[in-house]
């Protein structure tokens, strides 16, 4: 199961506020507890040269939000049904988190930042559970919680704006840059372990209750046939490649370098992963016949 984050004091680690000219830590202690009532614009500029505008519902919230009471703007951030009266979006959240930042009151700081985190665990889960190692899972989460964390709560830079264009997008690549540190060194394991090592059973082991788990919830009945033992005739490269291919669907390439796809996961082009395809589907296509 991939951990959680239950608490994330800002204020410490990789999250530690910078010192700010001019505002004494007993000053910053006794800030105001609003943001005020002016919605700053975004900074950073497009490739074409024009400034990011965050949509008009965006920018509506934020000032909805900087306008009420805090008390209030902590119980609504917490509201994680888009469709009630209340929400927030989460581009409004990153925008709340760096103002108060800025402010220097780390405890809404971290309010904001747990709400955030509570939305976002679920797809960051999915992702790593889908193409990262069972060994490096916790680690893989917790770079996430910081690179995010870390560009979000950078106030030297603009090169979060975009987050508060377009989060899901933003967050995605952000996570794709992560888990490339992951994804070379499991194609470099791939290439260097023997095949009779004792970390290549755990592997398989571990890649076999996954093969159950599918095939028990397939309606394709091609799928279906490709049973535990029709995988073990492959490689384990070639069973992992299969798997994502027709068991989590993932995608050979995308020109959309936030996706995720197997060129990337094996660090190979997308003309070499259909020529592998081709071979393992020809391999199981001689056991099935053998079988039958």
């Amino acid at each position: 199961m991939t951990p959680q984050v239950e608490h994330l004091d800002v204020s410490q680690g990789h999250f530690r506020y910078p010192d700010k000219p001019g505002i004494e830590v007993k000053e910053r202690e006794e800030i105001s507890m609003t943001t005020g009532s002016k919605v700053e614009p975004l900074t950073r500029l497009r490739a074409d040269g024009q400034l990011y505008q965050r949509d008009s519902e965006v920018e509506k919230q934020i000032a909805e939000a900087i306008s009420i009471d805090v008390s209030e703007l902590i119980e609504r951030v917490k509201i994680r049904d888009f469709k009630a009266p209340d929400y927030f979006q989460e581009e409004v959240l990153v925008y709340l988190i760096r103002n108060f930042h800025k402010l220097g009151n780390d405890s809404i700081v971290n309010s904001l930042t747990q709400a955030l985190i509570a939305r976002c665990a679920k797809h960051i889960n999915k992702l790593i559970e889908a193409t990262v190692e069972r060994r490096f899972v916790g680690e893989a989460y917790t770079d996430s919680i910081s690179e995010v964390f870390s560009q979000i709560l950078d106030l030297t830079s603009d090169r979060c704006d975009f987050a508060q264009k377009r989060f899901w997008f933003w967050l995605d690549r952000v996570l794709m840059k992560v888990f490339r540190r992951y994804w070379k060194q499991q194609a470099q394991d791939w290439k260097t372990d023997s095949l009779d090592d004792v970390r290549d059973e755990a592997k398989q082991a571990e890649l076999w209750q996954q093969v159950d788990s599918k095939v028990d919830r397939s309606d394709t009945p091609e799928l279906q046939a490709i049973n535990r033992e029709a995988l073990g005739i492959l490689e384990p490269e070639e069973r992992m490649l299969f798997m994502l291919r027709y068991y989590e669907e993932m995608e050979i390439e995308s020109k959309d370098p936030s996706v995720m796809t197997i060129s990337k996961y094996f660090g190979i082009s997308d003309r070499a992963v259909r020529y592998r395809l081709v071979n393992i589907k020809e391999k199981l296509r001689r056991w099935t016949e053998g079988a039958s």
